[in-house]
């Protein structure tokens, strides 16, 4: 229901503003994506009525439309703002637990959490939750 609504306000304000409605589809859950659910969702908003400027079935200038097609693009531009320093590397749960268990061998845990999950950055404790 989320995806139809989002689509339909965006078709509307594209089309109320005189702009481009783009369509891509979310695709990076690969345990529950299938050829199925694509052709579902291009399905949804044909039957909606809800026509796209660019994306499946029709093509344009900024393509790929599936995301899954696009990490490549992601990765790039991830590492052009981590290099300018626009973006701030933050480690996931697996890379701090590993992390926790290299401190605790070392007697030196404690207070070194907010530490570990600031490494790399300068981003004051105060952003964050």
């Amino acid at each position: 229901m989320g995806n139809i609504r989002t689509a339909l306000f965006d078709w509307a304000y594209a089309r109320h503003t005189g702009g481009t409605f783009l369509f891509r589809i979310e695709d990076t859950d690969t345990t529950r994506v299938t050829d199925e659910y694509i052709q579902a969702a291009i399905d949804t908003l044909k039957w909606l009525g809800l026509n796209w400027d660019e994306g499946p079935e029709v093509g344009g200038d900024n393509g790929p439309y599936l995301q899954s097609q696009r990490l490549g693009i992601y990765a790039e531009w991830a590492q052009k703002f981590l290099d300018q320093k626009d973006a701030y590397f933050y480690p996931t749960d697996e890379v701090v637990a590993v992390t926790v268990i290299q401190f605790s061998t070392r007697g030196t845990v404690g207070s070194h959490i907010w530490q570990i999950r600031l490494m790399g950055t300068s981003m004051p404790r105060s952003y964050h939750a």
